[in-house]
């Protein structure tokens, strides 16, 4: 079975994913019986892992916990009425055999804020203010941050005018009523005190001035620029690595406050571009070593990103998870390119001081497992003409752009982890199943969490026989990655 396993996470295309079965819920209690808005109702019965909506008296409250099948939590909210608790998924749904009972209470407010910048949080102090339904901003709803009984916190929205009504929204189980008060929304606009008169790609500028921290997206014409850092004082820009148009003049715009408001910069900017630039990384002799068992060779400076070519070690990963496009697992007799969404059973093997980097926490999920990072790897034989198409242009240089035109006539990758040996096992006709050091040495690959995708090439495997412990840790790899 254990075989049948591995052959499958090697080669399947398509591998069968288990859907769990969901059954319509049933409650059975909930408690407490009564509560004003802001009330937490804690609901048993079976099945409630999975709902999708609960109303109390026909008005969705918000879910706040699915602690198990039996246990559920909801927050009753401001607009919910007196009635019977039900519970919802796709299956069906259940109503409870008692009734909530809905308190309506009238807020006060003893502390209004007189003023506010657009997007800065404002505090109002009162009483009972967990009733309150929505805070507007001459006529616009503003984002609440928290609701509390004696405090709300809400971000200013943009407004054309300064002297504004900032209106409270509550109800009393009949009518939706507002408690209301004079409101300033402060709009200060950012200052250009200094900008250069271009930008080359890879060349990053500096923009001086004040205020500058407001400023969320910089343009010329149509080009959106990369923001590679901001502060009150000054703003680094760049061009993306994905334009490669030619150079162009126009105005360099800035937009803020939601993209409500914008200045010129700079009249007359000048973005500076090789429209024949080629539009992908190359890194060279990457050396991947490979998790070994002890005394057995390997750094485990395994983990790649593509992106940036650095080769992280086990210690590293964690942080850089979300960077890393594949890493290098050692077996006996080969190693692995491994995708890290096929990783759940891998990366707890890595230490870190002797110490698994993974103990089974689930904050690994956004790399590995259902939603992690799946990267697919496609052997490039010399046996398949459209393959060795892909060979010629890679060894010749050829190359200008990594898109799907370049692998027509290919099917898409679709192993998590090939094995990679030093000389090819067996005979000829594993080509275009594994990748070694001595045939078969080119790979498509693509990280489908990214999109981007590229050539490896499998220059060599360093170590020489006797292998230690029968392990081959460590492979040097070529590599051309989309931009």
């Amino acid at each position: 079975m254990s075989a049948l396993v591995a052959l499958c996470i090697n080669s399947c295309e398509d591998p069968y994913v288990y859907v769990p079965k969901v059954n319509a819920p049933t409650i059975t209690d909930f408690s407490p019986k009564s509560g004003a808005a802001g009330t937490l109702i804690t609901i048993t019965g079976s099945d409630l892992q999975r709902i999708d909506q609960v109303t109390i008296g026909g008005i969705p409250a918000l879910i706040k916990y699915r602690i198990s099948g039996e246990e559920m939590v909801v927050e009753v909210l401001g607009n919910c009425l007196s009635g019977q608790v039900v519970v919802k998924n796709a299956e069906g749904s259940s109503t409870s055999a008692a009734e909530f009972v809905m308190i309506f209470l009238e807020p006060t407010v003893t502390e209004w804020p007189a003023e506010g910048v657009i997007n800065s949080q404002m505090v109002i102090i009162g009483e009972n203010l967990q009733v309150v339904n929505k805070i507007i901003v001459n006529g616009v709803e503003a984002e609440i941050i928290a609701k509390r009984e004696n405090e709300l916190v809400f971000v200013v929205p943009f407004s054309e005018e300064e002297n504004v009504t900032l209106k409270l929204e509550y109800f009393d189980g009949e009518n939706n009523l507002t408690l209301e008060n004079e409101f300033v929304v402060l709009q200060p606009t950012p200052i250009i005190d200094n900008c250069p008169s271009s930008l080359t790609k890879y060349m990053p500028v500096i923009i001086t001035g004040e205020l500058l921290d407001l400023i969320e997206t910089i343009s010329l014409e149509n080009v959106k620029l990369d923001i590679k850092s901001k502060s009150e004082t000054e703003i680094v820009i760049d061009i993306p690595t994905n334009y490669f148009e030619a150079s162009t003049v126009g105005d360099l715009v800035a937009l803020y406050y939601n993209g409500n408001k914008q200045i010129v910069i700079k009249s007359g900017f000048e973005l500076i571009c090789d429209p024949n630039e080629v539009r992908y990384y190359k890194w060279t002799n990457i050396l991947l070593s490979g998790r070994v068992p002890p005394n057995a060779g390997g750094t485990e400076n395994a983990f790649f990103d593509a992106e940036t070519g650095i080769v992280y070690h086990s210690c590293d990963a964690y942080d850089h998870r979300l960077d890393i496009d594949f890493y290098l697992y050692d077996q006996v007799g080969y190693v692995q390119f491994y995708s890290p969404a096929n990783g759940t059973s891998t990366v707890k093997n890595y230490k870190c001081n002797n110490v698994s980097i993974d103990n089974g926490s689930v904050s690994w999920s956004d790399f590995y497992g259902t939603g992690g990072i799946t990267t697919n790897f496609k052997v490039l034989s010399p046996d398949s003409a459209n393959h060795q198409a892909v060979i010629n242009a890679y060894e010749t240089g050829t190359i200008v752009e990594i898109n799907e035109s370049l692998f027509a006539g290919i099917p898409n990758p679709g192993a998590q982890s090939p094995r990679v040996y030093k000389e090819l096992p067996l005979s000829d006709t594993n080509r275009g199943t594994y990748l070694s050091a001595d045939k078969n040495q080119w790979a498509w690959v693509i990280n489908r969490k990214t999109g981007k995708q590229g050539i490896l090439k499998v220059i060599s495997m360093p170590q020489e026989p006797p292998y230690t412990g029968g392990r081959i840790s460590d492979v040097i790899i070529d590599i051309i990655w989309q931009k």
